[in-house]
């Protein structure tokens, strides 16, 4: 049997946007980051062009790695503002992962 395997995690949240008034668009960055670092090869965008209009936005994103079975992977679910916006909330995130073992 092998040990190897694939990390899937997946995360998801309702992402509340409070757009900084007279903005023409808002932006916010989410992603599942292996490090303490945001990785933007695992990352979302979400962008409204809706000037003063609050939104909820509802994100969600996949992350596949390369693991071991018994190894020790912390994953972070993360979000930043990037532009327009005066607030944001991120409404019952959730972060899951699940091991699958490579068949031989």
């Amino acid at each position: 049997m092998s040990s190897r395997g694939f990390l899937i995690a997946n995360a998801d949240a309702s992402f509340l946007l409070f757009p900084t008034p007279s903005t023409i668009a808002s932006s916010l960055e989410y992603g599942i980051s292996l490090t303490n670092a945001f990785d933007i090869a695992a990352a979302h965008t979400i962008r409204i062009a809706t000037p003063g209009l609050d939104s909820t936005i509802p994100g969600s994103i996949q992350r596949f790695d390369r693991s071991k079975a018994g190894q020790t992977t912390t994953y972070r679910f993360v979000a930043f503002r990037t532009e327009g916006l005066d607030a944001s909330e991120a409404a019952q995130p959730r972060l899951s992962a699940i091991f699958l073992r490579d068949l031989d």
